[in-house]
């Protein structure tokens, strides 16, 4: 028997799409911290802070649960009609 390993066109089309949406969520935060200690609603030390929990966190052994969490979340959300 010939072993192969699992390539199928699904699985690698949503590896693509969940990391297009974490940079494009990623850039969004990134201009919204950036607008909040220009016009002084956040100091220059509480997102640097922040960030450096959210690595952290991400690194821990509940980052995966929680990305899942996330994901399932926001796939609901979209599901959603207005």
């Amino acid at each position: 028997m010939i072993h192969r390993r699992d390539t199928s066109i699904s699985k690698i089309k949503k590896a693509g799409k969940r990391e297009m949406v974490s940079g494009s969520v990623v850039v969004v935060l990134t201009l919204l911290v950036a607008a909040l200690v220009k016009f002084g609603a956040m100091k220059f030390w509480q997102p640097i802070v922040g960030g450096a929990w959210g690595y952290y966190l991400a690194t821990s052994s509940i980052g995966p649960e929680i990305g899942t969490g996330l994901g399932n979340f926001f796939n609901w959300f979209g599901t959603l009609s207005f």
